[in-house]
């Protein structure tokens, strides 16, 4: 699709801001005085800020962050040949205090962002007659959502932080901003009702099909709603009672979600796309969702749904994704993909590369197992990384963008990454888009959520029997509450994702074939996130959430222990601690806020606390 750019003009309050635009008239008036009598009096005021709250998004190490948080410490990778100290210590779990990688400030310059419009919009919408209610109300939704995910981030990564919607007018003090210091639980909780307030107020789809994936819009509202409420129902300190609400809730806005994009396949209504021929038609008849095929590959050399999604972007599947090339109003590049999972034209790794546990034998048949890449058929074995032996490989998601393959719908002709892959040229550095938001994941959601209702009610037959019996389930439930219906249920959607990636497999059952228990099903599940999500910083934050759900560490340990060995002792010790799983708060964050309570798990180090 074509790409877009806009020229917005920031001005007076980019530089209020501390972002390098100079401004002699500024020097005249105080710096509330700048914002309050010469900025905020229109529209496009309104808008240029909240286009520098999505810029926000890849200034500062935002998306930097969320793949070394998210990838770096999960068991899908290893070091890379040119990994920095601070990283490498990510990466092996012996963090201390003083890391980089500790430093919350890219997201706090976010949420700042979003505070301040959402505190001088009003305003603005009683001065200038052409910002409208309903402009206003977009407003509101994009600077709430950008808002609520950069809090979400931070509490899958810090648990406890400080919390506040009030601003901080320059961002460059964000550092000291004021805020308590709440509980995961408390946060999550006030995002969930802050955003069920405005789940409305964004648009469904704008006129341009870019500008609906570059721009808040509804669904990924609704994205952002399933995700959060997954995560609130996997504590193994919360009433089974509002576990099971929660993952209805969590169903529920998958479900609106994909039922959008069935609507838009079927109406085949995105402008200047014929979306017929993109999609995979045995998927869609056999299970009913619109996944892009890997086959049509009519334009592209490589794998066709990663072309469309990870090289092209604006892909028919996502559904929020950062778009460097969308409203950019500064200078944009993808050097957090090339140094830290891409390589040169030599093939040379940078900062991470992928694990070698991840497909540690070449596979030689169709067969499914437990192993991640069990058969030769799974496109994702290609696109995903560039397989070389058992001990790690190069990283091809988002990085590659020419990705050709001997895939002739009959399976890999040859694993050797060399011939499957014999050319591999580096994505521009100038601009690509990250996914936030995907449809397949959203699926996987609802899949999860399934899953886990069925095992609840599974082990509570009493309480599976009264959901039955109740004439008003139907009004509460937004599925049939009974174990085995889920349980299909779920191993329905996990199938369509395989299956999509797995064209050449002959027969469903034997390429997945159905599991017999719920511990089965759970690791059916976490399996396909895995492969579906290789390197997209997911796996790490799927791994705390299981752990949660658990209410302690041991398959953590189970899935990481290999990795953080080289970290050794005390950090084996330390991963008994849930704590562990989340990063300690930066020295210099404990010397500006002297209020802030230090995660337990790095207590033992010379920090500076506040009992």
């Amino acid at each position: 699709m074509k790409n877009i750019k806009k020229s917005i003009k920031l001005a007076s309050f980019l530089a209020a801001l501390g972002m390098g635009v100079c401004s002699c008239s500024l020097d005249l008036l105080p710096l509330n005085e700048v914002v309050l009598e010469n900025f905020w009096t229109e529209k496009s005021d309104v808008e240029s800020v909240v286009t520098s709250c999505y810029a926000g998004l890849d200034e500062n190490k935002y998306l930097h962050d969320i793949l070394a948080w998210g990838e770096g410490r999960s068991d899908n990778t290893t070091l890379g040949s040119d990994c920095p100290d601070a990283l490498k210590h990510l990466m092996k779990g012996s963090l201390k205090t003083t890391n980089s990688y500790c430093d919350w400030s890219p997201f706090y310059v976010v949420i700042n962002r979003c505070n301040t419009v959402l505190h001088y919009a009003p305003i603005v919408a009683e001065k200038d007659p052409n910002y409208t209610e309903s402009d206003l109300h977009i407003t509101i939704a994009e600077c709430k959502t950008l808002r609520a995910m950069s809090y979400f981030y931070l509490i899958k990564t810090f648990k406890d932080v400080p919390f506040t919607f009030n601003p901080t007018i320059d961002d460059t003090d964000v550092d000291k901003l004021k805020g308590s210091q709440l509980p995961f639980n408390k946060i999550l909780d006030s995002l969930i009702v802050d955003i069920e307030g405005i789940v409305n107020y964004a648009p469904i789809q704008y006129h341009d099909y870019e500008k609906s994936l570059a721009r808040i819009t509804r669904p990924a509202v609704h994205s952002l709603l399933s995700e959060m409420y997954l995560w609130r129902a996997s504590d193994k300190n919360s009433p089974v009672s509002n576990q099971i609400a929660d993952y209805n809730k969590c169903i529920e806005y998958a479900n609106k979600v994909i039922e959008h994009k069935r609507s838009l396949y079927e109406k085949n209504n995105i402008e200047g796309v014929d979306l017929e021929p993109l999609i995979d038609k045995n998927v869609l008849t056999e299970y009913g969702y619109p996944l892009l095929s890997e086959l049509e590959n009519n334009k592209y050399s490589c794998p066709a749904a990663y072309q469309q999604m990870f090289i092209d972007g604006y892909s028919f599947e996502s559904i929020f994704e950062y778009a460097a090339d969308y409203g950019s109003v500064i200078s944009i590049s993808n050097d957090f993909i090339t140094s830290y999972e891409g390589y040169d034209s030599n093939r040379t790794v940078n900062k991470m590369k992928a694990d070698g546990q991840i497909m540690n034998s070449l596979p030689t048949g169709t067969t499914y197992n437990q192993s991640l890449f069990p058969t030769t058929t799974d496109i994702r074995s290609i696109s995903s990384f560039s397989w070389a032996d058992a001990t790690s490989f190069s990283i091809n998601k988002y990085s590659m963008r020419d990705l050709s393959t001997a895939y002739e719908g009959k399976g890999v002709i040859n694993y050797n990454a060399q011939n499957v892959i014999p050319k591999h040229d580096v994505e521009s550095t100038t601009f690509f888009n990250y996914i936030f938001y995907r449809l397949t994941e959203i699926m996987l959601f609802r899949a999860e959520a399934e899953i886990q209702l069925a095992g609840i009610l599974s082990n509570n037959s009493d309480l599976a029997a009264s959901i039955e019996e109740d004439t008003e389930a139907s009004d509460k439930y937004v599925v049939l509450m009974r174990p085995t219906d889920l349980y299909a249920d779920a191993m329905k959607i996990i199938r369509a994702v395989y299956m999509r990636s797995n064209p050449a497999a002959q027969n469903y059952k034997t390429a997945l074939p159905d599991a017999k228990s719920f511990t089965e099903y759970e690791a059916c599940l976490m399996n396909e996130r895995r492969r579906e999500f290789l390197f997209e910083g997911k796996r790490y934050y799927d791994l705390v959430r299981q752990a949660r759900r658990d209410g302690n560490t041991a398959r953590f340990i189970v899935s990481l222990n290999r990795k953080y060995a080289e970290g050794g002792a005390s950090v084996a010790i330390k991963m008994r601690k849930m704590d562990f799983m989340y990063l300690p708060i930066m020295k210099k964050q404990m010397k500006l806020n002297p209020t802030l309570k230090q995660n337990e798990a790095y207590l033992d180090e010379e920090t500076i606390q506040n009992n």
